[in-house]
């Protein structure tokens, strides 16, 4: 569990076949920035997700289900800072973000050689 500068749950850091992801759960609802749209996280947090070898950031919201995936360096190349009462964030707009339906098949397609 990674945790933010005050201690509280900032995600955890999840290592699968395309990698290790730093993964947090957040309500659109109440967590998602709107103006500009898009997800803000703590910096500490995505320090350490850095330093713990995370490529990408995968947010589940559970309002909707759906997950936004982002590039860890996303942040850092297109990012922006978040200071709204919750500590330092970084922000990062939706285009940035690919979105991904749990619930929705995903088509796989084999190549032959």
């Amino acid at each position: 569990m990674l945790l933010t500068v005050d201690g509280k749950p900032g995600g955890l850091l999840v290592t699968g076949d395309t990698g290790t992801e730093l993964v947090k759960r957040a309500s659109a609802r109440f967590h998602q920035l709107r103006v500009p749209r898009g997800w803000a996280c703590d910096v500490g947090v995505l320090r350490q997700a850095e330093e713990g070898g995370a490529v990408r950031v995968r947010i589940h919201d559970t309002d909707s289900g759906r997950e936004y995936v982002a590039a860890l360096t996303a942040f850092r190349e297109h990012g922006f800072p978040v200071r709204r009462g919750f500590g330092e964030q970084r922000g990062l707009e939706l285009t940035f973000w690919r979105l991904e339906d749990p619930a929705q098949p995903q088509l796989l397609v084999e190549v032959l050689a």
